[in-house]
């Protein structure tokens, strides 16, 4: 497994990262998101141990006979369903530690590469805003991309028409689509409450990724055809341009597969009747491909990754 030594910090806090700091930022958060993941892998495998314990366990209490239910004391059961429901909660929160590191090595991997094609440098704040671990503070939320004054404004709108009294917290209606830019309420010097960009790593992940995010739990990531032909123009060698839109395709495939389930999932739904057999042959296999998508988002980060150089000495050339 590769070191996770933390990259050097950049010599000023205006400077964008040069290449190696931005390469080492890269081999840490590879290193960082591999272990994650393994964490994830061996908390499933857990899991699924304890899962068959339990099931032994009450396989052989119900061949001795015992009472079903309650029915006798049996701490041994209680245990085996007491270390099940933890080894539950842990694997879940892997999952989504997984799909958080994933998302943040790929969305820095991919900003470095398009920084890169156009000789631009990335900002160290930018390359940390995905952080799922930190908060950032107002200084450093002013530099990242500003939201939309149109949806900022429409978010002001709705809290003004369910504007709460001092000390309230605000209507669910009114917050909800603040929360879905990035944003929070603080109170103001009035002690109403007001708009305010939001530090938390939740927040920042719908403010730079907007609908990817809130929807599929993605990055928002260069469309796959404009970044290939971004890359031929500027004469990258064929190899690097072949594994990435590789890379790239396989992660639109599993996400066209997300949206077929989630669009089926609705169908039925609507309905308001049982799944067919041939419906739920087809959400099986939607799902099996749309939970690859963490493996995928470490696998196009990756790509980018590794071939960032090549990236690099075409755009000097």
């Amino acid at each position: 497994m590769e070191s996770v030594t933390p990259p050097a910090p950049p010599a000023t806090s205006d400077s964008g990262m040069d290449d190696t700091a931005l390469d080492d930022a890269l081999r840490a958060l590879a290193g960082v998101t591999e272990r994650v993941m393994a964490d994830h892998a061996e908390s499933e495998r857990l899991l699924e141990r304890l899962s068959e314990e339990d099931n032994r366990l009450l396989e052989e209490r119900a061949g001795a006979g015992w009472p079903p239910g309650c029915g006798w004391p049996d701490p041994a059961r209680a245990l085996s369903s007491f270390r099940q429901e933890q080894a539950l909660s842990a694997a879940h929160r892997h999952r989504a530690a997984a799909r958080e590191f994933a998302a943040w090595w790929a969305d820095v991997a991919a900003s470095a590469t398009v920084a890169t094609l156009f000789g631009l440098r990335l900002h160290p704040v930018r390359a940390a805003a995905a952080d799922p671990e930190s908060w950032m503070s107002d200084e450093n939320l002013r530099r990242l991309p500003a939201i939309s004054r149109h949806e900022r404004n429409l978010a002001e709108l709705t809290l003004w028409l369910g504007r709460p009294a001092p000390g309230d917290a605000g209507p669910a209606g009114g917050r909800r689509p603040a929360a879905e830019l990035g944003l929070t309420f603080r109170a103001g010097a009035d002690g109403r409450q007001v708009l305010a960009e939001d530090g938390r790593p939740e927040a920042r992940r719908r403010r730079l990724w907007g609908r990817c995010w809130l929807d599929h739990q993605v990055p928002l990531l260069p469309e796959t055809g404009e970044l290939v032909e971004s890359l031929t123009m500027r004469d990258v060698p064929r190899t690097t341009v072949s594994a990435i839109r590789e890379a790239s395709s396989a992660l639109d495939a599993a996400l066209a597969a997300k949206a077929g389930a989630d669009r089926l999932s609705r169908q039925i739904d609507q309905r308001g009747l049982p799944e067919t057999p041939e419906q739920s042959a087809e959400l099986e296999s939607l799902w099996d491909h749309a939970d690859r998508i963490p493996a995928l988002l470490a696998a196009y980060a990756r790509t980018l990754t590794d071939h960032l150089p090549a990236v690099r000495a075409a755009r000097a050339g």
